[in-house]
């Protein structure tokens, strides 16, 4: 409501940055390691281990950007890949660096702020069993 006053100018205008203005985007980086554990689906296998908890639950934010470090020499042979809600290969925004289980190593992914987000993580060699879902 503009009455005429500079203040009252700055103040709408203030309120109107800060109402379209999200909550900034972040980054999280897990370690990812390779060994024994509950299959997701039951059973045991070799599952991923995300930073130290095996094959857990994921939640992923819209416009954050998540990075597998995949350095350790278990995950030789085990890729991690993502699914789409239908099973189908998620690839929007995810890029793969270096060789499994040397220096270097990782997969990222960029959560899109809109559209179709990765529903599941899984090995590319071995199948479902060794992720789990993302929420």
């Amino acid at each position: 409501n503009y009455n005429g006053s500079l203040q009252s100018v700055y103040d709408v205008l203030k309120f109107r940055v800060r109402a379209n203005t999200s909550t900034p985007a972040s980054t999280t980086t897990y370690v990812v390691t390779v060994a024994s554990g509950t299959l997701y689906g039951g059973g045991s296998g070799n599952v991923f281990y995300i930073s130290g908890t095996g094959n857990p639950v994921l939640t992923f934010a819209r416009g954050s950007t998540y990075i597998f470090d995949q350095s350790n020499t278990s995950n030789a042979g085990h890729q991690i890949a993502f699914k789409d809600s239908s099973g189908n290969a998620y690839t929007t925004g995810v890029t793969t660096t270096g060789t499994l289980g040397q220096a270097g190593a990782k997969t990222t992914v960029v959560v899109p702020s809109t559209g179709a987000v990765p529903a599941q993580y899984y090995c590319t060699s071995h199948g479902n069993g060794m992720g789990n879902i993302i929420s």
